[in-house]
């Protein structure tokens, strides 16, 4: 994907269940989401919102975009100390991924969020969330993002330093 073809992400910083979330690929629509009744330059009120690049190949599980929620303990920093929760979870887009720019306003495709998927023709909700031992038990059957606890250990304790400075304690 060339960077004229990139596609960006806006997320609110202060919002959850995937409300204000949306794709853009032209800087014109931030244009028309900014004269919208979104945000207004006289408004003290205006929302934060964090922009990153849209990852364009994302893993895939049956050709649906995922998320893992998977809860960690951090009693320590000093030593570095993490302990991760094996009870987490996976939630599941409705529909199959597609990178097609003509998609680019299709939540039910591109954000896992409960909220939102439930809203979709396509949801289902016996299978839009898995808990992980059955998940991970599925890897010979599909392509893993971790093979294993340890691994998935590993990329915790290599991602909690980064929030260190945000900690209060420590």
């Amino acid at each position: 994907m060339t960077a004229q073809s990139a596609v960006w992400i806006m997320k609110p910083v202060g919002r959850a269940q995937g409300k204000g979330i949306f794709l853009f690929n032209k800087l014109s629509q931030i244009s028309e989401w900014k004269s919208d009744k979104r945000w207004k330059p006289d408004n003290p009120q205006v929302e934060s919102y964090v922009v990153q690049q849209y990852i364009p190949n994302p893993y895939l599980i049956g050709g649906k975009k995922f998320d893992l929620r998977i809860y960690a303990l951090v009693p320590s920093f000093n030593p570095l100390t993490v302990w991760l929760y094996r009870a987490g979870f996976a939630r599941f887009t409705a529909m199959r991924y597609s990178s097609a720019t003509s998609n680019i306003e299709n939540t039910e495709m591109h954000l896992t969020n409960v909220a939102i998927q439930k809203h979709g023709e396509h949801y289902n909700a016996d299978v839009s969330c898995l808990f992980l031992p059955p998940l991970l038990s599925l890897r010979r059957r599909t392509t893993a993002v971790f093979s294993d606890w340890r691994q998935m250990g590993s990329t915790a304790a290599e991602t909690v330093p980064s929030v260190k400075t945000w900690c209060c304690c420590y």
